[in-house]
C-alpha cells in the first residue's frame, strides 16, 4: 500500500524525480502484460461468482459508447479470497496506476488491468480495504471528481521573495487564468521548451499549488501526472531512468489524455476478455 505521507507534498515543485512511486494494491505481481497467464488461471475451481461478474460485464459493455460518468461496474467486494485472487490473476496489472487521496483517513487506489479500460477501484478506509470495484470506463469518475472537488478556480501569486524569476511571471498569470476551464483540445504550457531556472520553476509550482491525485502511467514511456490545487491544472513529467524529466507540461483539462482509455482500447479489451472468459469455461465446463 502507497504512503499516505506523500500527500501532505504533493504538488509539481515538491517531487523532483520519484523514481520510487509504487502503488501496487494487487496480491500478485505481474507486471505489463498483455494476456492473462493461463496456467495460473488453469489452477483455479469454484469460482463461479468471479465468472457470472465477468459475463455481467461483458453484457454490459454491448452498448457502452464511452460515457466517462454512466459506464459498467460491478462491486466485487463480497466476493470470498478464491474468486477475488481469481480476478486479480485474470485482470492483472496494466499500464496505469492512480492514487487519489480523499482526506486524512480515505484513499482510493486505481490499477488499470492489462485490458485497457477495465480498472480495479480501491476504496481504503485507515488502512483497510473496504471496498472493491471493477469499472469499464476511459478513467474512473472518480478521478476527476475528487481533484476537481479538492481545487480551486481562483488563486493569488504566491510571494517572489529572494527569487530571481526569468520567465515565471508571465506563465504564472497564464495558469491562473487558466485555471478551472476544460479546453478542448487541452490548453498546454510547454516548461521543457522555456529557458526557466529553479526559482522560476519553485514560483511556478507554488501558484499551481498541491493536489490530491496522483496518476503513473507505463507502456512505451513513463509518466507522471499530477493535480495541483488549480482546478484541472495538471503538472505532467515524461521520465526516463536514463536522462530524468525528457518533458514537462501544465496541462487544463478535466483529465490528461495519456491517462485515458478510448472507445476503441475499451472495445479490444472487452473482446479479449471475452475470449479468456469463453476459453475458461470451455476448460473447467461451467
Amino acid at each position: 500500500m502507497s504512503d499516505n505521507t506523500y500527500f501532505h507534498l504533493l504538488g509539481p515543485g515538491s517531487l523532483p524525480d520519484d523514481p520510487d512511486f509504487a502503488m501496487n494494491p494487487l496480491p500478485i505481481t505481474v507486471g505489463v502484460a498483455s494476456e492473462p497467464p493461463m496456467a495460473t488461471l488453469e489452477q483455479y475451481h469454484n469460482v463461479t461468482e468471479a465468472l457470472q461478474l465477468i459475463e455481467y460485464l461483458l453484457g454490459k459493455c454491448t452498448d457502452y459508447q464511452g460515457d466517462p460518468v454512466h459506464y459498467p461496474v460491478a462491486d466485487v467486494t463480497a466476493l470470498d479470497d478464491n474468486n477475488r485472487h481469481f480476478l486479480d490473476v485474470l485482470l492483472g496489472e496494466g499500464e496505469v496506476s492512480i492514487v487519489v487521496q480523499v482526506d486524512e483517513t480515505t484513499e482510493i487506489q486505481i490499477q488499470e488491468s492489462i485490458f485497457c479500460g477495465f480498472w480495479r477501484v480501491w476504496e481504503i478506509q485507515h488502512g483497510q480495504r473496504v471496498a472493491d470495484r471493477i469499472e469499464i470506463c476511459p478513467i474512473p469518475a472518480c478521478v476527476c471528481y475528487h481533484a476537481q472537488l479538492y481545487a480551486h478556480e481562483s488563486a493569488l501569486l504566491p510571494p517572489v521573495g529572494q527569487r530571481q524569476l526569468m520567465n515565471a511571471l508571465p506563465l504564472a498569470h497564464e495558469l491562473l487564468s487558466q485555471a478551472g476551464k476544460a479546453p478542448q483540445p487541452a490548453h498546454v504550457i510547454n516548461l521543457t521548451s522555456l529557458p526557466l531556472t529553479d526559482d522560476d520553476r519553485s514560483f511556478l509550482a507554488d501558484t499551481a499549488g498541491q493536489g490530491n491525485v496522483r496518476i503513473r502511467t507505463r507502456g512505451y514511456g513513463e509518466s507522471l501526472i499530477v493535480s495541483t490545487g488549480l482546478k484541472n491544472v495538471w503538472n505532467i513529467r515524461c521520465l526516463s531512468g536514463l536522462k530524468g524529466i525528457l518533458l514537462e507540461t501544465y496541462e487544463v483539462s478535466c483529465i490528461p489524455e495519456v491517462a485515458l482509455a478510448s472507445v476503441e482500447d475499451i472495445e479490444d479489451s472487452a473482446q479479449r476478455l471475452r475470449d479468456t472468459y469463453l476459453w475458461f469455461k470451455e476448460l473447467t465446463h461451467v
